[in-house]
């Protein structure tokens, strides 16, 4: 799929190695790697705040809070931000949590780089859809808008501009006010 815009990727691990290998794994699909490499769950947050990555590539445990704790944070502020997590540790309870925020991907650490590249390929193909779907609904809807106040403006078109009216949102209530120009 071609890159419609430069892709933003956010990697938070407390292991300063493995970084630069994820950095570069990720080069071919995201074109754009911005933000300090995050060396805990903290400074990830912060790091993600700051540049909005499109994706986030996060060790699950890390000092001062979990990666998957801080994913759940930025995901309640972003929530089509793609995440895939690593760990070198098998524990039931992080894949589990990985699952409940819909991750990408839950790679055992340390990572092949086919592994990760395809990862962070199936995350930025994922971040892609969810965001055409957005703004193909984003279009419907300022179509719909559109259509009821041209029904609005011609009485004869009443029974249209109803159920127009119950298809946009937010709802159009009796007394609901809005000028046409």
């Amino acid at each position: 799929m071609e890159n419609l815009y430069p892709m933003k990727l956010l990697i938070a691990d407390d292991e300063n190695l493995p970084v630069k290998v994820y950095a570069a794994a990720g080069s071919e699909t995201v074109r754009h790697y911005r933000g300090n490499p995050a060396d805990d769950g903290v400074n990830a947050l912060t790091e993600a705040r700051k540049h909005r990555p499109d994706i986030l590539l996060t060790d699950v445990r890390m000092p001062r809070m979990t990666g998957v704790e801080m994913a759940s944070l930025y995901l309640e502020e972003a929530p089509d931000t793609a995440v895939i997590f690593m760990s070198a540790y098998s524990d039931r309870e992080y894949l589990k949590a990985a699952i409940k925020l819909k991750a990408v991907s839950y790679i055992d650490k340390p990572a092949e780089k086919k592994e990760l590249e395809d990862a962070i390929k199936e995350a930025a193909d994922r971040f892609r859809t969810l965001r055409a779907a957005k703004a193909g609904a984003m279009l419907e809807e300022k179509d719909l808008r559109g259509h009821l106040a041209l029904a609005l403006t011609n009485s004869s078109k009443l029974e249209e501009a109803l159920e127009l009216a119950a298809r946009v949102s937010p709802k159009v209530e009796t007394d609901f006010w809005f000028t046409c120009v």
